[in-house]
């Protein structure tokens, strides 16, 4: 791996970060935060869609804008999801289950409707990833018998966001 492609990878994860830092600092229900990021990445990158594409938009057939529209409302769905476990456990909880939730189910999906591949490690690299996630969100404490109430909403929560990841 260059250097260049290094210091993209570990800046775009510190903003990641970052970004899911300030949603569970958000105040209240964080609606207005989720909202203003969504609003800003719109501005930010309509205008780059119209000059790459806007001369090919009238000639897009419906099953295009029918996706876009598919995705924007899982995207509103997985911020409320997101905002919702933000708001009853914490981010220690919610986003390691979330981030291994998304790429078990999507591995899971692709391997059963599309055929992928899916050697030993393959396998190995997914389960390291989901027990992973599963031990630092708290659930050898739901095993246990002896997790919170909020490591369990955490742990249910994060779940659900994954799963839009996923979708």
């Amino acid at each position: 791996m260059t250097m260049a492609a290094l210091t993209l990878v570990l800046g775009s994860a510190i903003l990641h970060a970052l970004w899911n830092l300030a949603a569970k600092r958000a105040r209240s229900s964080g609606v207005a935060f989720v909202w203003s990021c969504s609003a800003l990445s719109t501005l930010l990158w309509a205008p780059i869609a119209l000059w790459l594409e806007g001369a090919d938009l009238p000639t897009l057939p419906a099953s295009i804008w029918l996706l876009a529209a598919s995705s924007a409302l899982l995207h509103i769905a997985y911020f409320i999801t997101l905002r919702r476990a933000y708001a009853l456990a914490d981010l220690s909880v919610v986003y390691p289950v979330a981030r291994g939730t998304g790429p078990l189910l999507a591995a899971g999906l692709a391997v059963l409707l599309f055929a992928e591949p899916f050697g030993p490690f393959s396998a190995l690299g997914l389960a390291l990833i989901v027990l992973g996630s599963f031990t630092i969100g708290g659930g050898l404490q739901l095993i246990a018998g002896g997790a919170w109430p909020a490591v369990r909403q955490g742990l249910l929560w994060g779940v659900l966001t994954g799963i839009f990841i996923a979708a």
